[in-house]
C-alpha cells in the first residue's frame, strides 16, 4: 500500500466510479484499477461494490476512506513543513509558459507571489507545449503554463482559465463590417501567427489542409507585443483569444466562421492549465502561484 493508490481509491470514492475518477487525475483507468486490485489484495478486503452504473465503497472502504483522507492531508502537510524550513535557503522557481499565458496572466500573479515571498528568485522561460512538458518531466522547471494538454499520467494539470478565439484585426481593416466571414474568405487574407509547435497554429494547419487553401503567412513568431503591433498598424488578421484583444484600443475582433456548418473541427474555445510534475514534491511558492491564477480568473468570470 501507498500514498499514490490511496489518492487513486479517494479519488474514486469521490466521483463514485473509475472513469469519472480518470478523468479527473488524468489517467488511464486500467492504472486506477490496478491500484485498486492491489490495495484489496494487500488489505484483504473488498473496497467497493457496483450499484447500478456507479460503484458504492463497502464498509472496510469507508473505514479506510476516513484514513486515507487523513493520511495524504498529513503526507502534504510534511511536504509543506520540510520546504517552508528551507524558505529562505531555496526560494527558487523555474516556470516555463507559453507567451499567451506569460503575457495576459503571470504579471500580476508574480507581483503579488514576490510580495508574500519578497527573498524568491523566479526563472521565467518562454515556450510552447512539447518542450514545457519535457521541461517539467526533466526537471527543468517547477511548473509550466500551456494550453496543451500533455498525455501522460506523470503530469498534474488544474485548468485555471477558458476563454473565446477571435479574429483580431485593425479598426482600419476592410473587414470589420463583415460579421458572416466564412473561412475561405478568411484565408485569403494575410495572417500574423504564432509559430508551430502552439496550438493556435495548428489549428490553422487543421484549417489549412480540410479546405486545402495555403496559409498567408507574413509574420511568425512567438513575440505577442510584435504580433499586437503588426496587426494594428496593418491589414494582417490573426486568430488569438479574446482578451487579448480587450487591452488594446486599436484592435477589434470578429467572431470565428461557423465551422459546424461545414464539417470542421475547429476548437473555437482555448483553455489554460497549470502543469505540475506529480512524481516530485511542488513547492509551496508554485502553489500559491497557482491559486492566485485560479482565483484571478473566477473573479473576472463573475
Amino acid at each position: 500500500m501507498n500514498l499514490k493508490q490511496l489518492k487513486y481509491f479517494k479519488t474514486v470514492v469521490d466521483q463514485g466510479g473509475v472513469h469519472k475518477a480518470a478523468e479527473r487525475l488524468h489517467i488511464s483507468q486500467p492504472a486506477i484499477t490496478s491500484a485498486i486490485r492491489k490495495l484489496e489484495s494487500s488489505l484483504r478486503v473488498t473496497l467497493f461494490i457496483k450499484e447500478g452504473r456507479k460503484l458504492k465503497a463497502t464498509s472496510d472502504g469507508m473505514k479506510l476512506y476516513q484514513h486515507a483522507g487523513q493520511l495524504l492531508k498529513h503526507s502534504e502537510k510534511i511536504a509543506s513543513d520540510m520546504q517552508a524550513q528551507h524558505k529562505y535557503i531555496n526560494e527558487k522557481i523555474t516556470i516555463y509558459s507559453s507567451p499567451i499565458i506569460a503575457q495576459n496572466f503571470l504579471q500580476t500573479a508574480l507581483e503579488k507571489l514576490i510580495q508574500l515571498y519578497p527573498n524568491i528568485q523566479v526563472k521565467l522561460i518562454i515556450g510552447a507545449g512539447l518542450n514545457i512538458q519535457y521541461a517539467l518531466l526533466n526537471g527543468e522547471a517547477d511548473v509550466g503554463f500551456s494550453a496543451f494538454l500533455p498525455p501522460t499520467a506523470s503530469l498534474d494539470t488544474v485548468c485555471f482559465h477558458r476563454e473565446n478565439l477571435r479574429i483580431i484585426l485593425s479598426k482600419e481593416h476592410d473587414l470589420v463590417y463583415n460579421e458572416n466571414i466564412t473561412w475561405n474568405e478568411l484565408l485569403d487574407y494575410e495572417l500574423v501567427t504564432l509559430p508551430s509547435p502552439y496550438i493556435l497554429k495548428d489549428e490553422l494547419d487543421k484549417v489549412s489542409n480540410y479546405y486545402k487553401i495555403p496559409l498567408k503567412i507574413r509574420l511568425e513568431t512567438d513575440s505577442l507585443p510584435n504580433i499586437l503591433s503588426m496587426i494594428s498598424q496593418s491589414k494582417l488578421i490573426a486568430i488569438l483569444p479574446e482578451s487579448l484583444c480587450n487591452r488594446n484600443q486599436s484592435l477589434v475582433s470578429l467572431n470565428l466562421p461557423d465551422s459546424k456548418r461545414s464539417g470542421l473541427i475547429f476548437n473555437d474555445t482555448i483553455e489554460f492549465y497549470a502543469l505540475t510534475n506529480n512524481t516530485s514534491v511542488v513547492k509551496p511558492q508554485v502553489k500559491e502561484l497557482i491559486d492566485n491564477l485560479t482565483k484571478k480568473s473566477r473573479k473576472d468570470d463573475n
